[in-house]
């Protein structure tokens, strides 16, 4: 009864193999079982072993991705709490301003109120899309794990398959092993694969959401608004010349 419980409760705090951080294949071919066979009946395993690298060369730049993403987060939060800084200020000029019984500074600086208010709230949008794309980098750095780990899984089964097909008898390897193992690896990706397209997909409605906000916000002010960090899923810059 006691399991029972403890299995009910890992289902529901998400605790599934897929959600999981990845860890190493259980499961290795020894490289030197193919040593002697000749280069041109091992043209998979030469591939898988290329896809394998590129697999890793790319978990690496993802995971740097989402490191240096931290630093940009933040920034955005410094531009949104400098935008709010300017609303406080427009606002206790506005109270002066009634005071004054001036009427053409009382509208001067109630229209400095709105356009200080609508810059506030773009630069919170901001903050928001940045979160919500450091959370598709995470996803997206996630599924690089995953998709390293298949690559390697698929390494190791052509190597077995090689092996497997010279009719080689190895104590203490099953050929079983290496086709579970990489459907095993397989699905896991599969699955992070689905997760990112869908994180993507957030992080662009969150910037929609925001260049929507920005859009008003710079019709009032009359002037683009200049963020201190560029817009990680907006177009590339081009080199002058292109």
């Amino acid at each position: 009864m006691l399991l029972v419980a403890i299995s009910a409760i890992a289902a529901a705090c998400g605790g599934s193999s897929e959600e999981k951080p990845p860890g190493p294949l259980a499961n290795h071919f020894d490289d030197m079982y193919i040593a002697q066979v000749p280069l041109d009946q091992k043209q998979d395993v030469v591939k898988t072993q290329n896809d394998w690298s590129i697999a890793k060369m790319e978990q690496a730049k993802a995971e740097a991705d989402y490191n240096d993403s931290a630093a940009a987060l933040e920034v955005a939060k410094n531009d949104a709490k400098s935008a709010h800084t300017t609303l406080d200020s427009a606002m206790t000029m506005k109270g002066t301003a009634e005071k004054s019984g001036d009427m053409n500074r009382t509208n001067q600086a109630t229209k400095d109120e709105r356009v200080a208010e609508d810059e506030a709230k773009a630069a919170d949008e901001h903050v928001h899309y940045f979160e919500h794309y450091r959370e598709f980098l995470k996803a997206y750095w996630r599924l690089t794990q995953e998709t390293m780990y298949w690559r390697e899984a698929q390494y190791e089964l052509a190597k077995s398959q090689v092996a497997q097909k010279g009719g080689k008898a190895i104590a203490n390897v099953k050929y079983e092993w290496f086709p579970n193992q990489e459907a095993d690896r397989a699905r896991r990706a599969a699955h992070w694969k689905d997760k990112t397209t869908q994180s993507k997909h957030d992080a662009e409605g969150a910037r929609q959401k925001w260049l929507d906000m920005q859009k008003t916000a710079d019709v009032e002010s009359g002037h683009p608004q200049n963020y201190s960090t560029p817009d990680p899923m907006g177009a590339p810059a081009q080199a002058s010349g292109q």
